[in-house]
């Protein structure tokens, strides 16, 4: 049967959807209302940066007054080029909120409940920088832990470390990751999701990659044993969707318990779908994935000063009879040298298997080699990265090492 529960009107009186809807303080809240036709409302009560409100314990009840700001009214903006992405909720020393997103800012909203005509109110926090594409990317990390970690168009962030320090790009949580962000499809970015699997500590996003209409990508941040998450020392790791399945469709995420009570992070489709991960049953062994191994970034003590950098000098053991790629990175990634090839075979005779005993030398097979890179780049930071992307083809670095030299000296150091 077909079930109507929730009735919103507009200033005219025409029926209004919500794009979001949100439970807080014994009330729903909805926001981003399109009428029937799929129009954006831009009605007085309903406009995309008006949030409306039920009545008190009355879920279906959406009295016409029950809207705070869209007009510039209790501390939030009028409609411009800010618009409601959602909602979420957040618990510090300061009290309970319910935070209003928008793809600009996040405020924190405040209950009054000796004030019935105007219980909410915008808190002495204001307006936090970096808003968020959406509700579904927005993570709590429940109500005793004083953080939400949520996703806007510049990066990952922290609301914690938000607050501390602004607009700050490099206290993004995301700051480690942040050529990998540049790859994300921002065009598509509103419809990346996130949750918070709570017994294997890690807040997973599933995003858009390079030109995927779908998310193809999961950004997973392990917390584990770390009460405070900072750009330092966030710890992240990436795992592919495979396109074409059921989770290449995936639009939701959410920690939930199986039949025998085992809990699991689930995922919804577009479709209805309904899946889980399981590392019991899916796994990547034996399937062809990038290794790779990248230094820290290194200023050399002089980080205001340009430098050139020449050869290197790559100590690795043999991988076989196929060659690794080598890169220089400059300045955080924003400039990329090479790749250069780095070939390293085997040597042919071998102690195991020779026709006659000894005529092997024992360890041969594990020598480490060295090749110099004719490389070259310029700039105030360096990092360099290897990998090879196939199965079963690992690499071991020992030493890498360069020729460095302040910019416009001939001579290195």
């Amino acid at each position: 049967a077909n079930v109507s529960l929730l009735t919103i009107l507009d200033g005219a009186g025409g029926v209004i959807l919500p794009t979001y809807i949100f439970a807080k303080w014994k009330r729903l809240f909805a926001c981003q209302f399109r009428d029937i036709a799929g129009a954006i409302s831009v009605d007085i009560a309903s406009n995309p940066m008006t949030p409306r409100y039920s009545a008190l314990n009355q879920p279906t009840v959406w009295p016409a007054g029950n809207t705070f700001a869209g007009t510039g009214v209790g501390g939030l903006p009028g409609y411009g080029d800010e618009f409601l992405t959602g909602f979420g909720e957040y618990t510090d020393n300061d009290g309970d909120f319910l935070m209003l997103l928008t793809n600009r800012h996040l405020y924190a909203v405040q209950e009054d409940p000796n004030n019935p005509l105007a219980p909410f109110y915008i808190s002495r926090k204001g307006a936090i920088s970096f808003g968020c594409v959406s509700q579904r990317a927005y993570v709590s990390l429940g109500l005793d832990s004083g953080d939400a970690i949520y996703l806007s168009d510049h990066g990952i962030h922290s609301l914690r470390q938000t607050q501390q320090f602004g607009a700050t790009q490099d206290k993004m949580i995301s700051w480690k990751i942040r050529p990998l962000f540049r790859t994300l499809n921002r065009a598509q970015l509103q419809y990346a999701t996130g949750s918070y699997f709570r017994e294997e500590g890690v807040v997973v996003f599933a995003v858009p990659t390079g030109s995927d209409t779908y998310n193809s990508l999961l950004l997973i941040l392990d917390i584990k044993g770390n009460p405070e998450v900072t750009a330092e020392n966030a710890r992240w790791f990436t795992a592919r969707i495979k396109p074409g399945t059921t989770s290449g469709q995936v639009t939701t995420l959410f920690p939930a318990r199986s039949a025998t009570g085992k809990p699991y992070l689930y995922g919804g489709t577009v479709g209805g779908d309904v899946f889980r991960f399981d590392d019991t049953i899916q796994s990547d062994f034996g399937a062809a994935y990038e290794s790779s191994f990248q230094t820290s970034w290194s200023d050399f003590g002089v980080p205001q000063k340009q430098k050139t950098i020449g050869d290197l000098y790559c100590q690795m053991q043999p991988v076989g009879r196929y060659a690794a790629r080598l890169e220089l990175q400059v300045d955080y990634g924003a400039r990329t040298f090479g790749p250069y090839s780095v070939s390293l075979p085997v040597p042919s005779d071998s102690l195991w298997g020779a026709f006659v005993w000894g005529a092997g030398t024992w360890g041969k097979t594990q020598d480490t080699n060295q090749q110099r890179i004719y490389a070259t780049g310029c700039g105030t930071n360096f990092s360099v990265r290897v990998n090879r992307a196939a199965a079963e083809q690992p690499f071991y670095v020992a030493k890498l090492a360069g020729r460095v030299a302040p910019h416009g000296v001939s001579r290195g150091i």
